[in-house]
């Protein structure tokens, strides 16, 4: 810049030495002369134009660094800001879940606290209950026990006197046949209806004082009919058919035997076979409805 301050100077003093002269000197030998100024001034001060050249770039290169320090700083400066504000927006949200699980478990503490106490409530509502339950359970079983105590007694005392009883008729029973036996050989001849006989055993069948009812007696021999008999039973049902013919029941738990004063065709025997024995009745052998056996009976 300081080179052509100077040219221009030297250009117009020169200008105006012309045109103070004469106004109508050719402009060609007003540009040689300048160039040749020119050529003056550079070799007077190229060391100069060359060292300010210098200058120029040096202070161009240390502006140049001055700013991109300046920028590298401004950008550590930006990211250590950034920096800074992340950490803070990280201890910030640390801080926030820390208080929230804080809460949360103070909420989880409080809930469990208020569950035992309730609990504890509820136990000790129940023991209370299970107490007066036990108590009034105790109370009834005492009264129920008294109560047992009562009707056992009772019991036992029927039991005595059903034994007691029991006894007494056994005894009046037993008195009663014995002297029934002893006096049946001169009673027995007279009531008896219808006698018969088995291969096995020896039947007697006796009036009573009801007309329809009648006593059955069995003697298993080679007993007789002076010996006690081995079965001595009460009709159940007496029939009479066609005038002639008497069927005599009886009945013992699940055995029922009938007896017939004349003998029938049931026994799948032959009638002439029947007769030619001698047969004069029938006895049946009946067990739960079924016939089990059947005999002829014979004088």
């Amino acid at each position: 810049m300081k080179i052509f301050q100077i040219k221009s100077i030297i250009s117009i003093f020169i200008l105006l030495i012309f045109s103070s002269i004469s106004m109508s000197g050719p402009l060609d030998k007003l540009n040689e002369f300048t160039k040749q100024l020119d050529e003056i001034v550079k070799e007077q001060i190229p060391d100069k134009k060359k060292e300010n050249d210098k200058n120029i770039q040096n202070k161009s290169k240390e502006a140049l660094e001055k700013a991109l320090e300046q920028a590298k700083a401004l950008e550590q400066a930006k990211a250590l800001e950034q920096a800074k504000a992340l950490e803070q927006a990280k201890a910030l949200e640390q801080a926030k879940a820390l208080e929230q699980a804080k809460a949360l478990e103070q909420a989880k503490a409080l809930e469990q606290a208020k569950a035992l106490e309730q609990a504890k409530v509820q136990s000790t509502i129940k023991e209370e209950h299970d107490e007066v339950i036990n108590e009034q359970v105790l109370e009834q079983e005492k009264v129920d026990e008294d109560r047992n105590f009562f009707w056992k007694f009772i019991d036992k005392i029927f039991n005595l006197i059903g034994s007691a009883l029991s006894w007494i008729s056994n005894f009046i029973s037993s008195i009663f046949s014995t002297i029934t036996s002893i006096f049946s050989t001169s009673s027995d001849t007279e009531l008896i209806v219808f006698s018969c006989n088995t291969d096995k055993h020896t039947i007697n069948i006796y009036k009573t004082d009801d007309p329809n009812t009648f006593t059955y007696k069995s003697w298993n021999k080679p007993k007789n009919v002076n010996d006690k008999p081995d079965m001595e039973l009460i009709s159940s049902s007496y029939q009479q058919v066609a005038g002639t013919n008497n069927y005599y029941t009886f009945k013992t738990g699940n055995t029922e035997f009938k007896v017939s004063d004349q003998w029938s065709h049931g026994g799948g025997t032959p009638p002439q076979v029947v007769a030619d024995a001698g047969a004069i009745g029938d006895i049946w052998v009946h067990i739960n409805g079924e016939v089990k056996t059947h005999n002829y009976c014979t004088k």
